[in-house]
């Protein structure tokens, strides 16, 4: 499978500057799959394993399409709900 990079998925700035905070390298083959079809508004059902990234695949275009002021907010609450950062997303 061809790797991504978070930078493919025309995200806000500050959104990449966040996942680089959180030393996400590179989206998981879950994230690759839903984050482009999620970004278009399409439907997705996905499965995969715990701790694959399927969190991040749903919020990560969720939280790009927020407002500026709304998403400080719900981006500082769910880091802070996640601990400290690590490298897998």
């Amino acid at each position: 499978m061809k790797k991504h990079s978070f930078q493919e998925f025309t995200l806000k700035p500050e959104l990449l500057q966040i996942i680089e905070k959180l030393q996400f390298k590179t989206p998981t083959e879950i994230q690759a799959k839903v984050i482009p079809a999620a970004m278009k508004r399409k439907s997705i059902i996905g499965q995969s394993q715990t701790g694959s990234g399927k969190t991040h695949a749903y919020l990560i275009p969720l939280f790009n399409q927020l407002r500026e002021d709304v998403k400080r907010s719900a981006i500082c609450h769910h880091c802070a709900d996640q601990g400290t950062s690590n490298a897998d997303p």
